[in-house]
This record gives structure tokens, sequence and C-alpha cells, in this order.
């Protein structure tokens, strides 16, 4: 089960040389650069809204997730853009048409988290 993120100020924090990322959706690998500001003003403020949701705290012992459509939907939105940022041509509409487990749209919100240089998390996977 994922630690729940923890973040400190910037001048605070030893600077760390982000690698980019892998996630994988419906059997596709995209590799997620750290995220440009382009990026993060999408990015950023979806993650933060769900890690003060509570979305780690929804997460049962046995690791599996109570999300709303909501959730399902935030979580799409940051997993299309971690698609945009590793240069995919994948369309917004052939994207919608993937069948992605509610468990991968996790899995790369943590990856996508992780490259807003804001909060890391242990289980991020160097590509």
């Amino acid at each position: 089960m994922p630690r729940k993120p923890t973040t400190t100020r910037t001048a605070e924090r030893p600077a760390v040389a982000r690698m980019p990322l892998d996630i994988i959706l419906a059997g596709h690998t995209f590799t997620v650069p750290p995220l440009i500001i382009r990026w993060n003003r999408n990015a950023y403020p979806i993650c933060a809204q769900l890690i003060a949701a509570g979305l780690f705290d929804r997460m049962s012992e046995k690791g599996t997730l109570s999300l709303t459509g909501a959730d399902l939907d935030q979580l799409a939105e940051l997993a299309f853009v971690g698609v945009q940022a590793s240069g995919s041509s994948l369309s917004r509409e052939n994207f919608d048409d993937l069948p992605i487990s509610p468990g991968e749209l996790f899995d790369a919100f943590l990856v996508i988290a992780t490259q807003t240089g804001a909060w890391r998390f242990a289980e991020a996977k160097a590509a």
C-alpha cells in the first residue's frame, strides 16, 4: 500500500534529479518526464485536490480503492496529462476509448504526482 505523501517547503527539500517514469494504461507504456509548467498547471491542482479529499484514506488494507465518478474523471484527466507529456499523439477521444482500469489510473496518479515535483512516492520506478 502506498505511503501517504508528505510535502516540505522547497527551501528545505534537497535537490533531486527526477528521471522519466513509466505509466502503463491498457497495455500501453508511456514514459512521463518531469512535468514542465504547461503540464503542471493541470496536474498539480488535481493531485492536490485528490490528496486533500482523502484519496489515500479510501484505500482498504487489501489495496482496493473506493472511488467516485468524480475521482475517476480526475484520475483519467491526470493520466491523459501524462500521456500528453510523454509525447504520444493519442487523442483524448481515443484515450477515452481505452479499457483502463481504476488501478491503472491510481498507479498513473502516483507517477504523475511524483513528476509534478511536489510529492515523492516510493512506488514510482524510473523508466
